[in-house]
């Protein structure tokens, strides 16, 4: 049987750049020249005469923000994508939506998609200049992302014109145009806001979306993540009291030993606490559990009370690292074993017991560092005390010594401890010396 409504097919299907279903719904709606209203009327009409029975798709969805619109994976949602796939006689445009991990993620959908639209204007630009239609990407939907991690500039969430929320799409369907003053959603190229470091999560979620706009992925359990702690239980206590501590559940749904479904941004903290993706717990939460912590072994030979153990490697990368820290100048400071041991993805206790000497010597870099850095601040700050001009202006003209403090730092690019300091002891040598001076004054003159 034909499909009723015009063929479109959803841009970017099996890769990361898969369309959001919101976007394709609007898309269609502009090719037939209707608005997303008018469309959802005509899909309910039609399913109700298909199915012999009334069906009506809930049009406030179209409109809802909160994230339970267009964005969501919910009831109605699903209705809309049940409605769409059997008028255009397909069955992919669940692919475009967070439907296939609905049962393992909680129903409070406002901390794993966003309420409103997200965009990144350069993909906007990139699809104008290839002569593609205009649309929204579903990675963009989800709430721990901030950038586009093809461009690395930053989502843009209001319309550079009016400024205005773009809490749903424009009624026309064209992503492209502003649902309030029907202007262009893509600003000057000079206001894209870089942004290097990705957000937490933003590898698993680009390798979540991947998945589903291929088909999967296939969750086996109801609640994935429940199943990923009982087995961390049995196999790596010291790895299940540290994910268990991640976003904790209330207490009433403690008490009631209920299984509460993580939202995406806690499914994304929980995995990186254990050290596996998200996916990977998804897809089979008990070989997840295997692996967390680095540990690969039978599951079965190891003791529940088993401690992480790290692989020779790892320590091997620890003290390459520190060797690299040592070879610097003791002009230079490097930084503390805590910021090391988190860049190395260790902890400090492992340093210190695993290489005492080396933090020993370590210790004494730092401090020597420490020690040559404050000489040099300390000698900037004289220097600029001695020019009679400049204090002047420290001492004199300061209102107080927190503010002669803070213009000395700022000058000679030191702590607010250090100029203070400095400058007591500026003040406390102009003293001596006045009073110096005026000892000789009042002393008589020798014949």
């Amino acid at each position: 049987m034909s499909s009723v409504l015009l063929p479109l097919q959803p841009r970017g299907m099996g890769s990361g750049q898969v369309e959001a279903f919101a976007s394709y719904f609007g898309r269609l709606a502009q090719l037939h020249t209707c608005s997303i209203t008018q469309l959802a009327r005509f899909l309910s009409s039609w399913r109700s005469r298909e199915l012999g029975r009334r069906i009506t798709l809930n049009e406030s969805t179209l409109y809802m923000t909160n994230g339970s619109g267009m964005s969501s994976y919910g009831v109605c949602m699903e209705a809309y994508v049940d409605a769409v796939e059997h008028a255009m006689r397909v069955d992919i445009l669940r692919r475009c939506t967070l439907i296939p991990i609905r049962c393992a993620v909680s129903p409070q959908r406002f901390e794993s998609v966003r309420g409103a639209r997200a965009w990144c204007e350069q993909c906007f630009r990139d699809d104008l200049e290839s002569g593609a239609p205009v649309y929204d990407r579903l990675l963009w939907t989800l709430q721990a992302i901030t950038r586009c991690p093809e461009h690395r500039v930053a989502l843009r969430t209001t319309c550079p014109a009016c400024g205005a929320t773009q809490n749903y799409q424009h009624r026309s369907g064209n992503p492209l145009l502003c649902w309030r003053c029907d202007r262009p959603l893509i600003g000057s190229a000079s206001q894209l806001h870089l942004v290097s470091e990705p957000s937490l999560g933003e590898r698993d979620l680009c390798e979540l979306v991947v998945t589903i706009a291929n088909g999967g992925p296939m969750i086996q359990a109801e609640n994935p993540f429940h199943a990923f702690q009982r087995a961390l239980n049995s196999i790596l206590s010291p790895v299940a009291s540290v994910v268990a501590g991640v976003a904790r559940i209330n207490g009433s749904a403690r008490a009631r030993n209920a299984e509460v479904k993580p939202t995406l941004r806690t499914m994304l903290r929980r995995a990186h606490a254990a050290g596996v993706t998200v996916l990977q717990i998804l897809e089979d939460p008990r070989g997840a559990a295997t692996v967390a912590g680095q540990l690969v072994f039978d599951e079965y030979a190891i003791a529940a009370t088993a401690r992480v153990r790290r692989p020779a490697e790892v320590i091997a990368e620890v003290r390459r690292a520190m060797h690299l820290e040592l070879k610097k100048p003791r002009s230079e400071q490097i930084p503390q074993i805590k910021k090391l041991a988190s860049r190395c993805g260790v902890s400090e206790g492992f340093i210190r017991h695993r290489l005492p000497r080396l933090v020993d010597r370590y210790q004494r870099h730092r401090l020597a560092a420490t020690i040559s850095l404050t000489n040099a601040r300390r000698a900037r700050c004289r220097a600029a005390l001695s020019d009679p001009v400049l204090a002047t202006k420290y001492v004199a003209r300061a209102k107080s010594l927190r503010e002669g403090a803070r213009w000395l730092a700022a000058d000679v690019d030191c702590p607010v401890a250090i100029a203070r300091l400095e400058i007591r002891r500026c003040r406390a040598k102009c003293a001596d010396a006045r009073r110096s001076s005026v000892r000789r004054l009042s002393e008589p003159e020798s014949c």
